[in-house]
């Protein structure tokens, strides 16, 4: 009739007021819902005409295109009310459509929706802003957070305990009347995506998923407590895969500090997912630990971990991308690094023991304890390492009074309680006297810190058996008109973080927690650069069609 307008401009204008609604709302919970509550066949009925609209020559990126991103957020909401996403599957009848899901797994350029158990708009995670840069481009589609969790369908030990967030981007490709197929496009395998012989960019958005998987109010848990009560969390230490194993992509594993958690390592995953190199050719893995143990406790169970992982994803060592793995450590994570590219000899033991190991008169327990965390062979698929920030010869700032009562607050595990228990019992005549400093015997993971314990020493009496670089931070307001050599982050010193024999020195201006500054970050990105072209790093061909980052 004349006067009234098309059903595709009434869509629009709902569309439009509800995209107004969701910016006034702020979308503040973890997966916010679309502003109007709609049946998936009206939701399919309202992306059908913010699509029709945009196929009508509009570009994505304009107002139409935030309309189909609403609309698509509204059929998200929609399919959740319908059923969870392991049910969206294969080819169905949902409210008098026939929707057509695909993909059949998590690896390839489009990831199915039945591998996850939440799926989520990318606007979800905020925390991206604390990155240096978003990574993204505009296009079609809606960007989303692909949530897989520990489950009995998914029993991958490497899964990490707040799952997996995977990016992708969900598009809507009309084939009928009411007939429609809906795509989540990996966007860290492609950027595009072909409707009708038409190739169209999507919509990306790689910084929120990374944001999600290493929030802090997730891991901040894990610090604290970590070190003051780490019996409580050994049993989730160990290394985690935050994306689906590639035997073609060389693993970076990051190793968190004292009284931190793998939070702390978000932006330089981010840069790296900002690089399209970058991204091709790696993958990023963490070590999560409690920081209370001792530092050759926890390298002992950082090699153990490494070694299982191997196992499990290239148990026939036919990854050659596994060959050259680099560690990357932020303060005692960078010693726990180091412990992986050196032999042990005979050093750490006599650092403990003055007398030979068949004098010791411990339990089989303590002696097997004993054996594994101080007599070891280095890592030999480890091919660099990147120190960050690391005591290498210690730090005072753990002597300081404040420090050594904080130091008697840590709980030890129970494993350590014996082993302390038969060092100042049976075994007392065996112990090198240096330890008697300690309160503790060193075994607390500040005691093992300090300028004066034994195992310093004989740390640094083994080479390095690995190429490394030294990342070192200058905190200006304690080291202002100090010579290089006197500076310091505020918590170790140069003398101490500086490592002879490194492939590179990069000096930063920062605090020593700066593993999210950006210079820290580039240089890490720089180094990983140079390592796959160093000739050894494994190649793997093709590349998606983006690389920008966005505010």
């Amino acid at each position: 009739m004349p006067g009234m307008e098309s059903p595709v401009r009434i869509a629009l204008r709902i569309a439009s007021v509800s995209l107004t609604l969701a910016l006034l709302a702020g979308c503040t919970s973890l997966r916010p819902r679309s502003p109007v509550s709609l049946h998936p066949g009206a939701a399919l009925t309202a992306v059908r005409a913010a699509d029709a609209s945009i196929s009508e020559g509009r570009a994505p990126g304009t107002a139409e295109a935030a309309v189909s991103r609403v609309t698509l957020r509204g059929l998200l909401d929609a399919l959740h009310h319908h059923g969870p996403p392991h049910t969206w599957t294969g080819t169905q009848s949902i409210d008098g459509w026939t929707v057509t899901f695909t993909g059949t797994g998590d690896k390839g350029t489009v990831i199915a929706p039945d591998t996850c158990e939440d799926i989520r708009p990318a606007t979800a995670a905020r925390q991206w802003k604390r990155f240096t840069s978003r990574v993204g481009a505009a296009g079609a589609g809606l960007p989303v957070i692909m949530v897989q969790r520990r489950s009995a369908r998914r029993a991958d030990p490497f899964l990490p305990l707040n799952g997996r967030h995977l990016p992708a981007t969900l598009t809507a490709n009309f084939t009928g009347e009411k007939a429609v197929t809906l795509t989540f496009h990996n966007t860290r395998v492609t950027a595009q995506e072909t409707v009708h012989s038409q190739t169209r960019p999507l919509a990306v958005d790689l910084s929120a998923p990374i944001a999600s998987s290493m929030a802090l109010s997730y891991f901040g848990k894990f610090a604290i407590r970590g070190l003051f009560l780490p019996d409580r969390f050994l049993d989730n230490a160990g290394i985690y895969t935050p994306e689906p194993y590639d035997p073609a992509k060389i693993p970076v594993v990051f190793i968190h500090g004292i009284n931190s958690d793998p939070h702390i390592w978000g932006n330089a995953m981010n840069t790296i997912a900002g690089d399209p190199e970058l991204r091709r050719k790696y993958q990023c893995w963490y070590y999560l630990y409690p920081t209370g143990n001792t530092i050759h406790g926890a390298a002992a169970e950082l090699r153990r971990s490494l070694r299982l992982a191997r196992e499990y994803y290239d148990p026939r060592h036919q990854s050659a991308a596994m060959d050259q793995m680099v560690l990357v450590g932020h303060s005692m994570g960078g010693l726990l690094s180091r412990f992986q590219v050196i032999d042990s000899g005979p050093d750490f033991y006599q650092a403990f023991f003055t007398v030979p190991p068949d004098r010791l008169p411990f339990s089989r327990t303590t002696r097997e304890l004993v054996n594994s965390t101080l007599t070891f062979e280095h890592q030999p698929f480890v091919k660099r390492v990147v120190f960050l920030c690391v005591p290498h010869r210690g730090s005072d700032f753990v002597e300081l009074s404040f420090m050594r009562r904080l130091t008697q607050l840590i709980q030890p595990t129970v494993i350590i309680r014996g082993l302390l228990k038969e060092m100042t019992g049976v075994a007392r005549f065996a112990v090198n006297p240096e330890l008697y400093r300690f309160r503790n015997l060193g075994t607390r993971s500040t005691e093992s810190l300090s300028p004066y314990n034994p195992l310093l020493p004989a740390l640094n009496t083994r080479p390095v058996l690995a190429p490394f670089h030294n990342i070192i931070a200058v905190f200006q307001p304690m080291s202002w008109r100090k010579p290089v050599e006197a500076s310091t982050d505020g918590v170790v010193p140069y003398s101490s973080a500086w490592l002879p024999g490194a492939e590179s020195t990069k000096m930063v201006d920062a605090f020593h927690s700066c593993a999210d500054e950006p210079a820290v970050c580039d240089e890490i990105a720089r180094i990983l650069r140079l390592h796959a072209a160093s000739g050894k790093a494994a190649k793997r061909q093709g590349s998606t069609g983006y690389s920008t980052s966005v505010r």
